[in-house]
C-alpha cells in the first residue's frame, strides 16, 4: 500500500478509562498547502485543539511523527486493541495505533521507517504480530537487532535471517538470539585473552583486601577484594597496563549504583 494523503486519516478511541472518555487525533485540510492535526477529547477538549500543522503531502507517516511527540492526549497500553483507525489499513494502521500508545512509540517509528515496498511485501506479518502489545515479539525483535547492530529494515531482516524471502518472525528471533550468544562468547574470549598477561598480578593485588561481602540496605554487595579485582580488570582492558600511583577505585553495581573501595596507592604492590 503506497503512502497517500488521506484527508480522513485519524485514530479514535471510545468510552475508555475509569471515568469514560472518548478522544481522537485527526488530520484535516487547513489550506491548500497544509493540514491541521487536531486532538479532540469529550472530557478535556470538547471543542478540539490543534496540536500540529504539517505540510503537503501529509501521510500516515507524518501523523505517526506527530502522535509520538504528543506530551498529552496519548492513551494507555491497555487501550491498544480498541483504537480505531480511519484512512489507513494493515501495518500503516498498526503504526498509528502504536504511535498513540506511549509504551509502543519505538515500534511505531520502526514501522514508519520501512519503505512502501517492504510494507507491501511483509506488512501483513508485522500487523499480525502486533494484534496486541501484551505478547508481541516485535519489542524483542527490535531490541535484538540493535544489540547486534544489524539493519532494521524489513528487507534486510528477511535477507539476513529469513528463508526464501519469507518473514517468519519467530525464526528470525531464534537466529538473532544465536547470533547474540555467539557474539557474547566471542567478546568473553577476547576479554580473557586481553586480561591474560595481567591475571596473576591482578589476583596478587586483590588478595591484599578483605574478602567478606558487605551487607546493608537490603543488598549484599561484593567484597572489597572483588571490587578491587573488577576495577583492575577494567583498568587493564582500557589502558593495556596495570595502574600506578593513587586511584579512586569505584565500580558499578546494581544498575547505576556505584561502590567505592576507597583511594588506593598501587605503587605499594609493585
Amino acid at each position: 500500500m503506497k503512502s497517500e494523503v488521506k484527508e480522513g486519516l485519524s485514530v479514535r478511541l471510545y468510552d475508555y478509562g475509569t471515568v469514560p472518555d472518548s478522544s481522537s487525533v485527526s488530520l484535516a485540510p487547513f489550506n491548500t498547502n497544509s493540514f491541521s492535526v487536531n486532538l479532540w477529547s469529550e472530557m478535556y477538549y470538547p471543542g478540539g485543539r490543534e496540536v500540529a500543522r504539517i505540510g503537503v503531502p501529509a501521510t500516515w507517516r507524518e501523523l505517526v511523527a506527530v502522535l509520538v511527540d504528543l506530551d498529552e492526549g496519548w492513551v494507555e497500553e491497555g487501550c491498544f486493541e480498541s483504537i480505531e483507525v480511519t484512512g489507513a489499513a494493515g501495518a500503516q494502521a498498526t503504526a498509528l495505533r502504536c504511535a498513540w500508545v506511549l509504551e509502543a512509540r519505538d515500534i511505531a517509528l520502526w514501522i514508519s521507517e520501512q519503505s512502501d515496498d517492504d510494507l507491501e511485501k511483509w506488512g501483513d506479518q508485522v500487523a499480525l504480530a502486533l494484534h496486541s502489545l501484551e505478547d508481541t515479539p516485535i519489542f524483542e525483535l527490535i531490541e535484538l537487532l540493535n544489540s547486534v547492530s544489524a539493519p532494521t529494515t524489513l528487507s534486510s531482516i528477511v535477507a539476513n535471517y529469513g528463508s526464501d524471502g519469507v518473514l517468519d518472525i519467530q525464526e528470525v528471533l531464534q537466529k538473532i538470539e544465536e547470533e547474540v550468544c555467539d557474539l557474547e562468547e566471542r567478546k568473553s574470549m577476547q576479554r580473557s585473552r586481553m586480561l591474560e598477561p595481567f591475571s596473576v598480578s591482578i589476583d596478587a593485588i586483590a588478595r591484599n583486601f578483605d574478602d567478606r561481602r558487605i551487607r546493608g540496605g537490603g543488598f549484599t554487595s561484593p567484597s572489597k577484594r572483588d571490587q578491587v579485582r573488577r576495577w583492575l580488570e577494567e583498568y587493564c582492558l582500557t589502558h593495556g597496563s596495570l595502574p600506578k600511583g593513587m586511584h579512586d577505585v569505584t565500580i558499578k553495581f546494581f544498575g547505576n549504583k556505584r561502590l567505592s573501595a576507597g583511594r588506593i596507592d598501587f605503587d605499594q604492590f609493585t
